[in-house]
């Protein structure tokens, strides 16, 4: 093999980096998403701790601890 054959040309160098590139950006795509579907479900559980936390204080207010036996 020639020396001049082993050589990428500058289209082949172009292409390389080019697929790369979409490559990490599919990958970087995927891991957003990934992170923001992770985000939306700490979002949720935070807002079913949220709501409960509110329900057993009224609850908790309804019924005071001298009231029960």
């Amino acid at each position: 093999m020639s020396a001049a054959s082993r050589r990428a040309t500058a289209g082949q160098i172009s292409t390389g980096i080019f697929r790369t590139w979409k490559r990490l950006q599919s990958h970087t795509s995927m891991s957003t998403n990934r992170v923001y579907r992770s985000l939306a479900s700490v979002s949720a559980a935070e807002q079913t701790l949220f709501v409960s936390k509110r329900k057993l204080t009224d609850l908790l207010d309804r019924n005071p601890a001298d009231e029960r036996i």
